[in-house]
């Protein structure tokens, strides 16, 4: 199955407050929500849906004079496999993400619901703008979204690792609507809400040192079918050895990440 999707200016827009240094790029959780999208359009039923071995292979610059940008998603009904692509101006399409997909039991959401975000004892706490002022990337608009952050990992990274934790809050009150329609608000929402409760974990990595970061792959993604984002308030609740648990403002988990591959620049 091909999917086809256009991404007009109003999407563009709203995508270039996602910025690895001051570039706008495309946030890997855009292609993670492209292919959520394209297995719940084909599976029976509303189980969560797996996203496993993740690479994002290239950037997708997001120039500022580009009116829109078309996608391709190709999805292998029998082995699950998602290439996602973008047709250039000379009508070539270029790869920049390739995963697995598949549904997976409840139960991979299910041990984490219904638990808020536990407070890390001992913790030390930064401010949004403490944070963003070391994080390395200038993200703007619905992605500098982080308001508070809590860490054991101490002022730098070196205490970092296995025990390490780091809740952050996060406050998507930045951005309008921008003359989207609700439903491709709501799915740029959860774009920017996955990418920024992950943000804080590049404090558990004693190679960042400030520099700008990209993510380049995932190992495993577990996301609710359903995942839109609706709540001004959200929470990322990560682990050095568990991972991430990623919660609404109910508290309840919409998506649980492991594995991530971020690269220093």
């Amino acid at each position: 199955n091909t999917w086809e999707r256009v991404w007009p200016a109003a999407t563009l827009r709203y995508m270039t407050g996602h910025r690895v240094g001051q570039t706008p790029l495309a946030p890997g959780t855009s292609f993670l929500q492209l292919a959520r999208c394209a297995v719940a359009s084909t599976a029976s039923g509303a189980s969560p849906i797996s996203i496993t071995d993740v690479a994002f292979t290239s950037m997708l610059f997001l120039d500022s004079d580009t009116s829109s940008v078309t996608l391709g998603v190709r999805l292998e009904e029998g082995s699950g496999a998602v290439n996602i692509e973008s047709l250039s101006s000379s009508k070539q399409w270029s790869g920049h993400a390739h995963m697995t997909v598949a549904q997976c039991p409840e139960s991979m959401l299910s041990c984490a619901r219904q638990c808020g975000p536990c407070i890390p004892e001992a913790s030390g706490s930064l401010s949004g703008g403490d944070f963003y002022s070391a994080t390395g990337n200038g993200y703007l608009g619905e992605f500098r979204s982080v308001e508070s952050v809590w860490t054991t990992a101490g002022p730098s990274p070196e205490t970092a690792g296995d025990t390490a934790q780091i809740v952050s809050k996060i406050s998507l009150q930045h951005a309008q609507s921008q003359g989207l329609s609700p439903g491709e608000y709501a799915q740029l929402r959860t774009v920017s809400w996955l990418d920024s409760c992950g943000q804080a974990g590049v404090m558990m990595d004693a190679l960042h040192g400030g520099r700008p970061y990209a993510f380049a792959g995932l190992e495993e993604c577990h996301l609710d079918s359903r995942t839109t984002c609706t709540s001004a308030v959200m929470w990322g609740d990560l682990s050095g050895a568990n991972g991430g648990r990623y919660l609404d403002g109910h508290h309840r988990c919409a998506c649980r990440m492991k594995g991530d591959n971020v690269v220093f620049l």
